[in-house]
């Protein structure tokens, strides 16, 4: 899909690849996008309203999205964080051999959801080979 910018004299095209591979996508494996937008959504929603808060920075850098690779043999929903020391930001939780406020309120909440995911994908995907 492209788009295009005009004014008297000049026009520009701007290609949007994002868009075919999106649409590639959904038509190889319908949902998957879908599930991993909301799955990762819901695990950054999480994080930020129980984020430890002292200056709100490390709160703020936190985001979510789906990677998919070039060549389209991954895709994957990841929820980040873009301040340099977030990963050393203390929790509250202790109890569980560590108190890093990203693993406990995002990279665990993220493996709990891997389960759900594969279950809801795998058949389709499965469906999607034989075809």
């Amino acid at each position: 899909m492209s788009y295009y910018i005009q004014d008297a004299r000049t026009k520009v095209e701007i290609q949007n690849d994002l868009e075919d591979v999106k649409a590639t996508i959904d038509k190889l494996l319908p949902g998957a996008r879908r599930l991993l937008e909301t799955e990762a959504r819901a695990v950054h929603d999480a994080a930020r309203a129980r984020w430890p808060v002292r200056t709100g920075e490390s709160r703020d850098g936190l985001y979510w999205g789906v990677a998919v690779a070039s060549d389209l043999s991954f895709i994957r929903g990841f929820v980040s964080n873009n301040v340099d020391y977030a990963f050393y930001v203390k929790s509250a939780k202790v109890n569980s051999g560590t108190n890093h406020a990203a693993t406990e309120l995002v990279r665990k909440p993220m493996d709990a959801r891997t389960g759900y995911i594969v279950a809801t994908l795998g058949p389709a995907l499965e469906a999607a080979m034989e075809e």
